[in-house]
């Protein structure tokens, strides 16, 4: 998989969030996006992750070196945020097999046991999801990303709400992930950075 941003900007009501951003991933390969908070960072998250097209500038994705339109390429993402909102009144099971028809992709229950179990959720993941800590919440995002076999992961502050136990799950987890998979994670936190290669700051792109 690789994914190639070229001149990318945006712009919100006439004021430039960040310009000229260009880039090429090709898995493997783990990107920190850093910046302030309000700084852009989760907008050009998006922007790789082929959830929101850019004012100016193209994302292009290419698979087994073949060309594949941005639809085809979201089949192939996983993408978790803080302020994705999952179902209440639904188990924490039910709201990961939901995601995974929504991509149309199957649904491998021993895998989800699997990663259930990873993040410890294993004996809450048939309870309500409204029943759930924002902590675990989290780590049911986080195995909504991954239950569908990514070949690329986007990660916006994947460890807020995780309190030291759960972030340990979490890298410990991703860290396995990396000599496999595109993975980009935006983040402010300085920790998270020794669980990446490279690291983008998006406030050298609003000064070009």
């Amino acid at each position: 998989m690789t994914l190639t941003a070229t001149d990318l900007k945006q712009t919100f009501d006439r004021r430039v969030i960040f310009q000229r951003v260009s880039l090429s991933l090709t898995a493997p390969v783990s990107l920190a996006i850093t910046g302030a908070n309000g700084s852009g960072k989760s907008t050009l998250l998006k922007l790789l992750a082929g959830a929101i097209t850019a004012s100016a500038g193209t994302v292009t994705y290419h698979l087994d070196g073949e060309l594949i339109e941005r639809n085809r390429f979201l089949r192939h993402a996983g993408f978790t945020a803080p302020y994705l909102n999952l179902y209440g009144d639904l188990t924490g099971l039910e709201n990961v097999r939901f995601a995974l028809r929504m991509k149309g992709l199957a649904v491998d229950d021993a895998k989800l046991q699997t990663l259930f179990d990873d993040f410890r959720l294993g004996d809450a993941k048939t309870q309500l999801l409204k029943t759930y800590s924002s902590g675990m919440q989290q780590r049911t995002k986080v195995i909504a990303a991954l239950a569908g076999n990514p070949k690329a992961l986007f990660l916006d502050e994947p460890t807020a709400m995780l309190d030291a136990a759960g972030t340990a799950l979490l890298w410990n987890h991703i860290d396995t992930l990396r000599s496999k998979l595109i993975i980009v994670v935006a983040t402010n936190d300085d920790a998270d950075l020794q669980h990446v290669e490279q690291t983008l700051r998006i406030e050298t792109y609003k000064r070009i």
